[in-house]
């Protein structure tokens, strides 16, 4: 038995039927849950978090040679005393200057 679609609307609407889930697995792959556009936010995401990281390692270097610094070197601990903490040598006085906005 041979299989053939003799009227030319039946034709057709598989056509149109075949189109149309092609056109909708189109779709979904560009613009579903996992499609294309979320594949790109998620790259967007991964850049970003590997930013932060970069700058979490560089900051961590930057205090690893600050510790380092005040483990080994008096004179950086005076400096740091003096600046943070307005620490100053007996003989010393220390001026402070007001903010610009002239409110204390």
């Amino acid at each position: 038995m041979r299989w053939t679609l003799r009227k030319h609307g039946t034709r057709r609407a598989i056509l149109l039927s075949l189109s149309g889930l092609f056109l909708f697995l189109l779709a979904y792959q560009i613009w579903g849950e996992h499609g294309y556009l979320a594949l790109r936010r998620k790259w967007d995401q991964e850049r970003a978090w590997l930013r932060r990281i970069e700058e979490q390692r560089r900051r961590n270097t930057e205090l690893e040679k600050q510790i380092d610094d005040l483990r080994n070197n008096p004179e950086a601990i005076k400096q740091r005393a003096r600046e943070d903490l307005l620490m100053v040598e007996p003989a010393e006085q220390v001026i402070v200057k007001p903010p610009k906005n002239g409110r204390q």
